[in-house]
């Protein structure tokens, strides 16, 4: 966990030691991967978490923790009322559960108003985190059934060529100043893995949109793989949206030409490379080689531009 979420996690830790942390917190701000690492940081020190129990909450496999995320493109009513009814049962071996739900902005309407009935309820000591890129999309009454967390904006801590690689490939996918084998390029370093020897024979591509799975592949990527590089990147997205607003809030001077440039567009098409985004993390951390989910993201960005320039000639 990085310097910029010690802060809140400090504050929010002592409101667990006291006993006093809200049943109901909702996080905002920063990124997805940001928000999904403090609150399972705090589900760690919510269970008095060892170090067996801790990689279980990492892994995600810690029988107290509900996951909830969205199927496909929103989360779903019948993924609630699976929360609502295992908060009714008693905890396998903690003295509570506690519901994480990412990306909870995704909830339909059915979903909201039952996740309301949920939270109107006696919680006892299980708590529920949503996690929210547009808190906004949630239902007034949610809200303010919730305690807010904003977490504070800011670099990822990527070195100055991460940035770089970043700005080259949402400026190419923007304004195709670069042919998609150049953008490739740009990305190689970060997704390239030594591959493996395929299981069996005739190994076939598998999953969404023909996705390899990532243990058709060996070792990790040097340096901040995939991952640091969809940070950096989502950092200059969230840099241009707020630069076109209020320009001294700009992070990196470099940004300003660009945000120049996209006078007059809007951020819709800004908004939509947030969600390619936050889809190809999703992808990478469920096991797709980075490869083809980053080149998938890159054709994605570019095909977003070439959709929203259309659209206003």
């Amino acid at each position: 966990m990085n310097a910029q979420l010690q802060g809140v996690y400090g504050r929010l830790a002592g409101q667990i030691e006291a006993g006093c942390l809200p049943h109901a917190l909702l996080f905002s701000g920063n990124t997805g991967r940001a928000r999904l690492t403090l609150a399972k940081e705090l589900a760690k020190k919510l269970f008095a978490a060892d170090e067996v129990r801790s990689r279980k909450i990492d892994d995600e496999v810690f029988e107290d923790l509900i996951i909830v995320r969205p199927e496909k493109d929103a989360i779903l009513v019948e993924q609630v009322e699976a929360l609502t009814h295992a908060f009714r049962s008693k905890p396998f071996s903690a003295d509570r559960m506690l519901a994480i739900v990412d990306k909870a902005d995704r909830m339909n309407e059915f979903s909201q108003n039952k996740l309301l009935k949920t939270l109107e309820e006696p919680l006892g000591g299980n708590k529920i985190f949503l996690l929210a890129e547009t808190p906004e999309k949630l239902f007034a009454t949610i809200r303010s059934r919730c305690a807010a967390v904003r977490l504070p904006a800011g670099k990822t801590g990527a070195d100055p060529v991460v940035r770089v690689a970043a700005r080259n490939v949402i400026s190419g996918a923007l304004f195709g100043r670069a042919t998609l084998h150049e953008v490739f390029g740009d990305i190689a370093p970060y997704c390239e893995k030594p591959k493996a020897k395929a299981k069996g024979k005739g190994a076939a591509l598998t999953g969404a949109d023909g996705l390899m799975p990532l243990a058709e592949e060996s070792a990790e990527a040097p340096g901040p793989g995939a991952e640091g590089l969809l940070d950096a990147m989502e950092d200059f997205v969230r840099d241009l949206i707020v630069g076109a607003r209020a320009p001294a809030l700009v992070w990196e001077a470099e940004n300003a030409a660009i945000i120049e440039k996209m006078k007059g567009r809007g951020d819709a098409v800004l908004r939509g490379y947030l969600r390619l985004l936050e889809e190809t993390r999703s992808d990478v951390e469920r096991g797709f080689a980075a490869r083809s989910c980053m080149r998938r993201l890159v054709v994605r960005m570019r095909q977003e531009a070439l959709h929203d320039s259309g659209s206003r000639r």
